[in-house]
């Protein structure tokens, strides 16, 4: 099921009492809360739905073989992360 199948189900369950632009309207609104929520590092959770969290990274340093001094890896590797949502 896709999302535009989705609104349309919500739609005939409702008796058509809702229109399809208003229910779009609040599941996107649904979807952008879970998301914000998610890259804030929380989790989210819906009764007798299930349970949704972002799986955490070990982050390193990584040594550059030019110079030999320590790169600050961990900081793009923080923006990578909090940008894949």
């Amino acid at each position: 099921m896709n999302k535009s199948e989705l609104i349309r189900e919500i739609h005939e369950r409702m008796d058509k009492k809702i229109t399809l632009k208003d229910i779009d309207s609040m599941v996107e609104v649904m979807l952008k809360v879970i998301s914000e929520k998610l890259k804030l590092g929380e989790e989210v959770q819906l009764a007798q739905f299930g349970t949704f969290s972002l799986p955490t990274s070990v982050l390193k340093s990584v040594v550059d073989a030019q110079n030999y001094s320590l790169k600050k890896k961990n900081e793009q590797l923080k923006k990578q992360t909090s940008t894949r949502i």
